[in-house]
């Protein structure tokens, strides 16, 4: 089982500075939590602000240092896309020229407020790079599953682990509604983790974009999701594992290009 901690962190003052800033990405569509340049993004929570630094990291190997997955917990005051299975669905980014250096990319779902993320897309090696020319890719055209449960309130995530050697783990989320399919439950692959807290690390790619291969394919676990009926509350946010409890968050800067501590 996968979770988000709660929002109820104490952002400490501590921080480790790191010798190398990350770089830059986040969903610019459908409009991830808090972004300050997402497309139809609704309006920030009561207490909460937009957060400058979406597109920094989330998780950086051996430094068994993370924030919350999604990054942020409480969601949006509204949704911010509907998402139609029906139809083909172009998921956007705001993205540095420097990621184009390849990776491993998921698209997933989650319909219990962050608990359990089901995959429903994948680009492997190769994501934000054009191998034809070497360019930079800032979008992805995607069919979702035609029986992916629709619902009010889900979780769309994306998750990324490059491979040009910082290994680092990024993830936005969007909360959106989902629509067009009357099945209620949904098999497939759980999002993988990598780069974060206890969770593997990846190789150094070495100029290898396929480092890491298999956590995301022969190691893959299969479950199966239900919409069930959510509500508001199943919305916002859920405890946190046991494995964080005890940690402690300070919000990456990539400015000053330092990183939260555990105390």
């Amino acid at each position: 089982m996968l979770k988000i901690p709660a929002l109820a962190y104490a952002f400490v003052a501590i921080s480790a500075t790191l010798g190398a800033a990350y770089d830059d990405i986040s969903v610019k569509w459908p409009c991830p939590r808090y972004s300050p340049n997402g497309v139809d993004c609704p309006q920030v929570p009561q207490g909460h602000s937009l957060d400058a630094d979406i597109g920094s990291p989330i998780g950086i190997a051996d430094t068994y240092q993370s924030l919350p997955l999604c990054k942020h917990s409480t969601p949006w005051s509204s949704n911010s896309a509907v998402l139609d299975v029906s139809k083909p669905q172009t998921i956007t980014f705001n993205a540095d020229e420097n990621m184009k250096g390849g990776g491993h990319c998921e698209f997933s779902v989650s319909y219990d407020g962050g608990d359990t993320f089901v995959v429903v897309h994948q680009v492997l090696d190769t994501c934000f790079l054009d191998p034809s020319n070497n360019s930079l890719v800032t979008s992805y055209t995607m069919d979702l599953p035609a029986n992916l449960p629709s619902s009010k309130h889900a979780i769309f995530a994306w998750s990324y682990a490059n491979s040009n050697n910082e290994r680092v783990f990024y993830m936005n989320c969007a909360d959106v509604e989902i629509v067009g399919s009357s099945d209620t439950t949904f098999t497939g692959k759980e999002m993988t983790i990598v780069n974060y807290d206890t969770y593997p690390r990846l190789p150094l790619a070495s100029g290898n974009n396929a480092a890491g291969h298999e956590y995301y394919t022969n190691d893959a676990k299969v479950i199966t999701v239900s919409a069930g009926t959510p509500t508001d509350a199943q919305a916002t946010t859920t405890p946190e594992p046991a494995a964080l409890k005890k940690r402690h968050y300070k919000t990456i800067t990539k400015k000053e290009k330092e990183y939260e501590t555990i105390i």
